[in-house]
């Protein structure tokens, strides 16, 4: 009887969890269906800062007796926070598109190792195929557990106790808001017409539709979170050599007879077409860096799953190959910077670039030493540089570049004050230091009409927002 008790105690606590994670859930849901207002995307801000705020302090909560130190855990936990805070921070639109999909990923994987419910390192090569793999599946496998919960628990005579309930407070509220609209016509002016606006055009509709479900993935976060690590299948076998060395040998010649052509339009012994030799030195960083990402990935499959000598080689060859292509994405890039300035694509394609050309020095040496495991380094100094990027305000940043490059004596572009005037409201102060006085009002006056087009709510406002508002004030 008392193992019986004990575990009647053990579920309602679940069934306890279950109801407060749904809860939150909801709640985050409903914020970020308010975002999509009128049909425009956007992404929330201090909403979604304060969801993250809610759905990890609940979560903690409620794990409070289970959670364990760990050093993974908090670091990523912490930069989930950091970049959720950014977003409450600064509004620079590209970087929180970019920032939401690993905000996502570092708290759940934060969170699972937190609750004990991770073995071995999350930034592990092994590690992160797990968190990436089970990151879509993680936001739907569990939608209905709260359905049986709330079947379970509101069956019987407490549901009908609740519906009787619901039948009562009806009316009453209804005789209420009778009384009170007749007592102050203005009130039901301005509810009604609310309510009827609202009605009228079926955007709360799909604001609650997509709330829900935003919340019912939340809550499967979070109890995939809770729930600890699943069975994993063995390793993969080994990828036979013959099957390796034809594409790592194509590569090697595409590459090297990209890289000698290059580098002869660029010393001057052969021609460009359709393009100067400025504008050809500046162009395809773009795809360049997809290139050698293309390359990583192939050198993953051929060093993990093949460590024979011949495919070793041929990886090196390969890899010092890729460098040297990234080496010229590097500098084309710079060039179109030095003479376009910095954007939000720009900026992240160099950070991606320093990126790549790390992780090609550590396929590099791992050709020469099979022991050597790089990537949990990688991780860590991808993750804490991004979040540092992130914390130095990019459109600030990208503003103070771009002016000071304008002003240079023989600078080959005008300064692009549209762009400036819509990247975010963080730029304002950063106008102020150009130095012509007709430049400098037409931007600052640009930059306040193109704001005040767009108020957001407090669900996607962020502190500059309110700093540029007490500004004008």
């Amino acid at each position: 009887m008392s193992e019986q008790a004990a575990r009647g105690r053990a579920l309602a606590r679940q069934d306890g969890r279950v109801l407060w994670w749904t809860g939150a859930g909801v709640l985050s849901g409903l914020v970020y269906g308010l975002c999509h207002f009128e049909g425009v995307y956007t992404l929330p801000g201090a909403g979604l800062f304060g969801s993250w705020l809610l759905l990890t302090a609940v979560f903690l909560l409620t794990q409070k007796k289970t959670l364990k130190k760990d050093a993974e855990g908090l670091l990523l936990t912490a930069v989930s926070f950091l970049l959720a805070l950014c977003g409450a921070l600064y509004d620079t639109e590209g970087f929180r598109l970019m920032n939401l999909p690993l905000i996502l990923l570092t708290q759940a994987a934060g969170l699972k190792r937190l609750s004990g419910g991770r073995s071995g390192s999350s930034l592990s090569a092994e590690g992160l195929k797990r968190e990436l793999k089970d990151s879509a599946p993680d936001c739907f496998r569990h939608w209905g557990v709260p359905l049986g919960v709330f079947r379970e628990r509101f069956s019987g005579e407490m549901l009908s106790q609740s519906l009787l309930g619901v039948v009562i407070a009806l009316p009453v509220g209804g005789v209420i808001l009778a009384l009170l609209f007749s007592a102050d016509r203005s009130f039901l002016s301005l509810v009604g017409g609310r309510l009827l606006g609202a009605a009228g055009d079926g955007r709360w509709l799909w604001q609650t539709a997509l709330g829900l479900g935003v919340g019912l993935c939340c809550f499967s976060r979070l109890y995939a979170a809770a729930e600890g690590e699943r069975e994993r299948e063995a390793h993969g076998r080994a990828v036979p050599a013959p099957l390796i060395v034809p594409c790592l040998t194509l590569l090697c010649l595409i590459y090297g007879a990209f890289i000698l052509y290059r580098l002869r339009v660029l010393g001057g012994m052969a021609e460009t077409v359709g393009q100067s030799p400025a504008e050809y030195a500046r162009s395809g960083f773009f795809q360049l860096t997809i290139a050698a990402l293309i390359t990583l990935a192939v050198l993953y499959m051929s060093l993990v799953r093949n460590g024979s000598g011949a495919v070793r080689g041929l990886c090196a060859l390969l890899t010092a190959l890729t460098l040297g292509l990234v080496a010229l994405a590097l500098a084309a890039m710079l060039r179109y910077v030095s003479v376009f300035g910095l954007s939000v694509l720009r900026m992240t394609t160099l950070w991606g670039i320093g990126m790549i050309a790390l992780a090609l020095l550590a396929a590099l040496a791992r050709c020469f030493n099979a022991k050597i495991r790089a990537c949990r380094l990688l991780a860590l100094i991808a993750l804490i540089s991004w979040t540092a990027l992130n914390l130095l305000c990019p459109a600030r940043v990208i503003a103070r570049c771009n002016i000071h490059m304008a002003q240079r004596p023989g600078a080959e572009a005008a300064l692009d004050t549209a762009y400036l005037a819509r990247l975010s409201p963080s730029v304002l102060p950063e106008l102020a230091s150009i130095r012509d006085d007709a430049v400098r009002a037409g931007a600052q006056e640009l930059a306040r009409d193109t704001l005040s087009l767009y108020r957001p709510a407090w669900y996607n406002t962020s502190l500059d927002w309110l700093t540029a508002e007490l500004g004008e004030e």
